[in-house]
């Protein structure tokens, strides 16, 4: 009897109807434009600006996916597409913002990726940031 409580329950579970929201991948998006300083200093916490494209009302911001070296940053959004009808959208950009809090000077090199190229490779924006001792 257990059994069959459990199997019901699991059954209605998986049918609760919200099947509008199943997230079916996740994707790359292409950041279009950045609005970062040339210049940030060590222990000061600084906010960047990414603002990217919305191909459809199927991709939602998921999240920014960072990739790190010591002198370099590798940034681009992440959608999460759903398995809805989808509606393309031209020209809907969003922004998000993230901070950054450097613990050491010398120069970053910010790259955001900016989509494929004709050819399928990777393009990106690339801003240098220079990071500097506090005054004093």
């Amino acid at each position: 009897m257990k059994y069959i409580l459990l199997s019901v329950f699991v059954l209605l579970m998986g049918c609760s109807g919200d099947s509008d929201n199943f997230i079916e991948f996740e994707e790359l998006g292409a950041i279009t434009a950045v609005e970062i300083p040339a210049e940030v200093v060590v222990g000061q916490t600084t906010t960047f600006v990414v603002s990217f494209r919305v191909p459809s009302t199927c991709h939602s911001f998921q999240r920014l996916d960072f990739s790190a070296t010591p002198q370099e940053r590798i940034v681009a959004v992440v959608f999460a597409v759903t398995d809805n009808s989808c509606t393309p959208l031209s020209n809907f950009t969003e922004q998000v913002t993230f901070e950054i809090t450097p613990d050491t000077p010398g120069t970053i090199v910010f790259k955001f990726f900016a989509g494929n190229n004709a050819q399928g490779e990777p393009t990106f924006i690339e801003r240098v940031v220079d990071v500097t001792a506090p005054a004093g």
